[in-house]
């Protein structure tokens, strides 16, 4: 059994890619910045948008929103962040937003302001894809639920001696935080190295993704606290300590 220090594939997107990485660097890691996609923006279906409840499901969808829309224009009675960048994005437009601590979909399900929802109007802004047990929860409730896309995602590709590479430099610990982001690291790695899928550890941000990790046999994996960077941080110098 034998203890390794670190060295981080981040495959998140600008900018909190880029911030992660620099966090690992500055904690005396090595660390790589491999962003999986790139964000475009998307037009809004409507121009001011109306409900009764509004979740946004990440910063981006903030940003690219307000692009298109002065959000503190919407008709909108409550506003609900997936976590506290969301939230903080909001709130520099002047928008008080309510955010779970359990900063993801389970976490916003668990929020008062969502538990009575018969017959209230709710919108999802999101990318082109994500939170489908957000939205399938709500209905169940009794919601009128609609997503809202903000923007698209432009997957990235690789060459294919890419993660040849990638094991060459070391890479012993890889960050995903989103199930499509993992099932795409797998895809392009684990087919073509056991190193891969048995002694690589993987870090993943929420409950769903370690489900989709055990799925795809994954030997290593780390369940961080939340998607934030310092939780993604924390796990991985937690991680540290892991024997394999």
């Amino acid at each position: 059994m034998t203890k390794h220090k670190p060295h981080v594939l981040v495959t998140r997107p600008e900018p909190k890619g880029r911030e992660l990485t620099a966090l690992f660097i500055k904690h005396g890691y090595k660390a790589r910045f491999e962003p999986l996609f790139d964000y475009q923006a998307h037009a809004l279906a409507t121009e001011k948008p109306q409900a009764d409840i509004a979740i946004f499901i990440s910063q981006a969808a903030v940003e690219f929103a307000q692009q298109q829309s002065a959000i503190n224009r919407w008709q909108v009675t409550t506003f609900i962040a997936v976590g506290q960048a969301t939230q903080l994005a909001l709130e520099k437009l002047g928008i008080s937003a309510i955010s779970p601590d359990q900063q993801n979909s389970e976490g916003m399900l668990a929020l008062p302001a969502l538990s009575q929802v018969d017959n209230k109007s709710i919108i999802i802004i999101r990318g082109d894809e994500g939170r489908e047990l957000l939205f399938e929860q709500l209905v169940a409730r009794g919601a009128k639920v609609t997503y809202l896309q903000s923007y698209q995602r432009l997957w990235r590709t690789f060459p294919s001696q890419m993660a040849q590479q990638w094991h060459q430099e070391g890479i012993n610990f890889i960050i995903c935080t989103s199930v499509a982001m993992l099932e795409k690291m797998a895809k392009l790695l684990v087919t073509t190295d056991n190193y891969w899928q048995r002694s690589c550890i993987w870090v993943v941000a929420s409950a769903r993704i370690y489900a989709k990790a055990k799925q795809l046999e994954l030997t290593h994996i780390i369940l961080a606290k939340g998607a934030s960077n310092q939780d993604l941080l924390t796990a991985c110098q937690n991680g540290s300590n892991y024997d394999r």
